[in-house]
Formats: structure tokens, C-alpha cells, sequence
């Protein structure tokens, strides 16, 4: 479902509510009455799986609730929302590696923060405070679909797939970089256009295969594919060792020194119990990822990849939250 944000500071004004963040606040919440208030949280995972628009989503449940809430995008902006009140919450994301300003995470605050994946943003408060590290999911096909009529340049590429023949879709996606260029390789051979819907199924299928299922990933490759292809191809030159201490950073919940690991690793979270900090799942963020890693390594070295994977996967110290 989505949900609309009355609020003329937030952009954007709807989003989409995922099952995950639902659940998420419904473990935030009961974590919260279980210390009385003396717990915070850290949404933290891989950029682009929609922990910015999950404040979003926490800062509407409070309000609800008749809570008191703070809430900055930016650790320094602020916003009161002032209520009758159990608990004064502190919502807030910080865009650097620094820790949030001293004021967000004490007492009598109930702080709740979107991170990085980066101990830098949150070693201090976290020994002050012990919160809960949580992480929000990768999106599942359905979520990507729904959350498509969000993205901004959506109708205009739904108005460009409506053409009569092949050469006015060439001319009316042109804005889109490379769309053009994988819809025709799934044109039928009697020149018979697919229908719009077709093809902007196709054309995500198609994205998802490729990249995986980040938003960010998926939609800025959906309206920009060529831009997104050649964005990767760096990454895609990872060597043997840049990809074993990516697989053990990521496995602790910390952003390995690599840049551009993150776009060929994906990071899933696993829950243990419902107070238990996230635990991570690493593996290639798709098959045709996976594919070409083991082209630019050799077949002998991408088993050697696998089963160090797998094996590290395995090892409390590689698998434990950073602390």
C-alpha cells in the first residue's frame, strides 16, 4: 500500500509502505516497551534498500500514537512533533561518517537511525545505549512493481512505450538510454510492437536480471540502462582479494575499503529473534553479476570464491555485527 505524508518538508510526499517496514516498527515498538524507552535502534543494510523512506514511514506510526517525535534528515535540521507522549522519539539519518550530534541519541530521546553501513556513525551512542541493529530486506519483484508509479520519470517512460512502429519507440526513447536496445532484442520478427505493459515488464525483468534487486539499482537502471551498464563495469574488474575482504566486511555489518564492491555483493539480513541485532547473508547481488566475476577471475579462482564465501559465512567472527 502506499501511504501520503502531509508534511511540506518531506519529498517525496507518498511512498510505498513494504511489508518489512511494518514489521520492523512493530520490533522497534516492542523493543522500545521492553527497556521502557532506554533502547534505541539502528536501521542500517546495503544503499538502497529504503531506510531514509523507512523514517518516513516511522515518523507517520508515533504520530499516530499521539507520540512526541524529532525528526532530521540530516542531524542538523530539526522538527518537533509535540504530543501527549510514552516516549520522545529521535528519528534521524546522517549522510557522513560522524557521529549524530550528542542531543539525538540521549535521554530522554528514544533514537531511532537510518545508517550507513559503517560503525563510524554510531560507535559512541551504541556503547552508550546498547540499541537494537535491525536492517530492512532487499525489495522482492512485487515491491520493485508497486513502487515503480513512484519514481519520478515513470509516466515518461510509459508515454514513450506507447508508439506505432519501431522506429517512432526508437526516436521516443531516447531520453532512455539503452532502453531501446533491449526491447528490441524481445520484438516480435513480424514487427509487431509488444504492448506497453509487455515491455515495461520485459525491460524490468530484464534489470532485475542483471543488477539485482536494490531499488536504487533497479531504477536508475530502468531510465538510464546504458548509464547503469557502464557504472558497473568498473566494479566488474574487482580483483580475487578486493572480493574476499568485501565478502568478510559485509559479513560484519561494516563497509569494506573497496568502494565498489557493494555494486557486485549483496547483503541480506538475518534475524535470529525478534531483539536479536541482524545478522548477514553475502552473496552476488545477481546471477549475470556472478556470471561475469567468474569470467574476469578464471574458473579455478571463482570456486576458491564460493567456498571461501560459503565458509566465511560460517565464522562467528565474520557473521557477527560490528562492535
Amino acid at each position: 500500500m502506499s501511504s501520503s505524508l502531509p508534511l511540506p518538508f518531506l519529498e517525496p510526499q507518498t511512498i510505498l509502505v513494504r511489508d518489512c517496514y511494518v514489521t520492523t516498527f512493530d520490533r522497534i515498538w516492542a523493543r522500545a516497551f521492553q527497556w521502557k524507552g532506554g533502547i534505541g535502534t539502528i536501521v542500517t543494510g546495503q544503499p538502497g534498500t529504503g531506510k531514509t523512506l523507512f523514517l518516513y514511514y516511522l515518523l507517520v506510526r508515533p504520530l499516530q500514537q499521539k507520540q512526541k517525535v524529532l525528526f532530521s534528515l540530516n542531524g542538523s535540521v530539526l522538527y518537533l512533533f509535540n504530543d501527549d507522549q510514552i516516549f520522545l522519539w529521535s528519528l534521524f539519518d546522517t549522510r557522513e561518517v560522524k557521529e549524530p550530534k550528542a542531543f539525538l541519541t540521549r535521554r530522554p530521546c528514544l533514537p531511532v537511525q537510518a545508517a550507513l553501513l559503517d560503525p563510524g556513525q554510531y560507535r559512541i551512542w551504541r556503547k552508550e545505549r546498547s540499541p537494537l541493529i535491525t536492517a530492512l530486506p532487499l525489495w522482492t519483484r512485487e515491491d520493485l512493481v508497486a513502487g515503480l508509479q513512484f519514481q519520478d520519470k515513470y509516466p515518461d517512460l510509459m508515454e514513450a512505450l506507447h508508439a506505432s512502429t519501431l522506429e517512432e519507440l526508437r526516436f521516443q526513447l531516447f531520453g532512455f538510454p539503452g532502453v531501446f536496445e533491449v526491447l528490441q532484442e524481445y520484438q516480435e520478427d513480424d514487427g509487431k510492437l509488444l504492448s506497453p505493459a509487455d515491455a515495461l515488464t520485459l525491460l524490468l525483468e530484464d534489470v532485475i536480471h542483471h543488477f539485482g534487486h536494490s531499488a536504487r539499482d533497479v531504477y536508475h537502471a530502468l531510465f538510464n540502462y546504458d548509464g547503469y551498464f557502464n557504472f558497473h563495469k568498473h566494479a566488474l574488474k574487482i580483483t580475487h582479494k578486493e572480493l574476499l575482504e568485501a565478502v568478510t566486511a559485509f559479513a560484519r555489518g561494516e563497509m569494506p575499503s573497496n568502494n565498489i564492491s557493494d555494486r557486485v555483493l549483496s547483503m541480506s539480513p538475518i534475524f535470529s529473534g525478534p531483539f536479536s541485532s541482524v545478522r548477514w547473508k553475502v552473496e552476488f547481488k545477481s546471477d549475470w553479476i556472478a556470471k561475469c566475476i567468474v569470467e574476469e577471475l578464471g574458473a579455478v579462482e571463482d570456486i576458491s570464491v564460493h567456498q571461501q564465501i560459503e565458509f566465511l559465512q560460517g565464522k562467528p567472527e565474520a557473521t557477527a555485527v560490528a562492535g
